[in-house]
């Protein structure tokens, strides 16, 4: 009995780790972010650009952009998304490419700044 035990306990070991190295390569291998304007007045748009070079090919994407919400006010995105109140969740969907470009606007409300952090990327 605990010969059968202890090889069950392996076997469930060795499956627990060959499913999380599977999942390792899923992180982004590079994001870059950018910013349209830079420096943008109260009222005016902004155009934040978030490319993801995955280095293999994707068929679907998850991640999440934050903001400050006294600061910006989301608006629309050029790929599946929903937020407000500082977060965006992006869901795209992709057909074997390898990077992918997704455009958010967001609206200047006041004067002031904010960080725009991607976050909880999975390809």
């Amino acid at each position: 009995m605990k010969k059968i035990f202890k090889k069950a306990a392996l076997l469930i070991a060795a499956i627990t780790l060959i499913i999380s190295a599977a999942a390792i390569p899923s992180s982004a291998a590079s994001t870059v972010i950018s910013f349209n304007p830079q420096k943008p007045t109260v009222g005016q748009n902004v155009t934040i650009t978030v490319t993801v070079n995955a280095g293999f090919k994707m068929y679907g994407a998850d991640f999440s952009v934050s903001y400050n919400q006294s600061v910006l006010e989301y608006k629309s995105a050029d790929c599946a998304a929903n937020g407000g109140g500082g977060v965006v969740k992006a869901a795209p969907t992709h057909s074997g490419e390898t990077k992918g470009t997704y455009k958010f606007t967001f609206t200047a409300k006041t004067a002031g700044s904010s960080p725009i952090n991607v976050s909880g990327g999975a390809y």
